[in-house]
């Protein structure tokens, strides 16, 4: 069988601007491959020198890629030539970087922004300015507040909304506004009773945002898909994933047009949902149904 990497892949994001899938590995290699044929267009190695590659996205105009890795560092790419356009400097000792999304809108004037979280338990806000090396312009959670009380796992923007939404290990889900810092809402609370008793704690392991549908679903290693109403900020149902043998989720995916998600747990079994029935006010899980495992 002939492998595209050397070793354990990562990420694999796909890019709609180039018809190109950009994916990565342990060993910090970025490799380009057309979709039509599946040829490798383009690699390069170390990029994160022998750190591994934890997360990578791309800007919202889909010409850049930012990829954080394993030692807490953060890099923006020209990903079909492995020029590396900026750093981000954090400051301190870093910590495992587990997400990034990018904040801002290609057709806005004002200065948009990377958002990096991780195992410090911290939100990074930093400028997409013509800088190699940027700091961070804000760190959440401010004084005062209680944010994530263990790693965090995942982000997602919500543009319409204004919001930030973090998932963590111990199954906090928590909705920050990205220009003031303050928190807005705790849609997943710490559970105790699971870590007393010795269970697998409920973490939130994806966020999927329908932009145009206004909802928003967590996908926690317990097996379950919870829906949440982004406008008025409530819970709106929840639904079992159901997966074969190995029942905690890993890893989710949304459709651009956000009618399929796709769900994959340890065992490495996959599922696909039809969600194109859920609507913003719905309180039954009736309209999410299963399409093939």
């Amino acid at each position: 069988m002939v492998t595209s990497h050397e070793c354990t892949v990562t990420q694999a994001k796909f890019n709609k601007n180039f018809n190109s899938i950009i994916s990565t590995d342990e060993n910090s290699t970025v490799c380009v491959w057309d979709v039509e044929d599946g040829k490798l267009l383009f690699k390069f190695v170390e990029a994160h020198g022998k750190s591994r590659i934890n997360y990578c996205c791309f800007d919202a105009s889909g010409r850049r890629l930012i990829t954080g890795a394993h030692d807490g560092s953060v890099k923006v790419w020209n990903f079909s030539n492995g020029q590396c356009l900026k750093e981000l400097d954090p400051m301190q000792e870093p910590k495992e970087v587990t997400g990034i999304t990018f904040v801002g809108d290609e057709n806005s004037n004002k200065l948009q922004h990377f958002l990096t979280v991780g195992w410090d338990k911290h939100i990074y806000l930093w400028p997409d300015d013509g800088e190699l090396v940027s700091t961070y312009s804000k760190r959440l959670p401010k004084s005062g507040q209680q944010g994530h009380t263990d790693d965090i796992l995942c982000v997602v923007f919500c543009q319409a909304e204004k919001l930030v939404f973090t998932g963590g290990h111990l199954g906090q889900l928590i909705g920050w506004h990205h220009e003031t810092g303050f928190i807005k809402c705790y849609f997943h609370d710490f559970d105790a009773t699971m870590i007393a008793e010795g269970k697998e704690p409920r973490a939130v392991e994806g966020l999927l945002y329908a932009s145009e549908q206004g909802w928003l679903c967590s996908v926690t290693a317990d097996g379950q898909l919870r829906f949440w109403d982004v406008g008025n900020l409530q819970f709106m149902f929840k639904t079992k994933a159901g997966h074969y043998h190995v029942d905690s989720l890993t890893a989710c995916s949304l459709s651009p047009c956000a009618t399929r998600i796709g769900t994959c747990d340890a065992g490495g079994n996959m599922k696909l949902w039809d969600c194109e029935g859920v609507t913003i006010g719905d309180r039954d899980a009736s309209n999410v149904s299963e399409i093939y495992f």
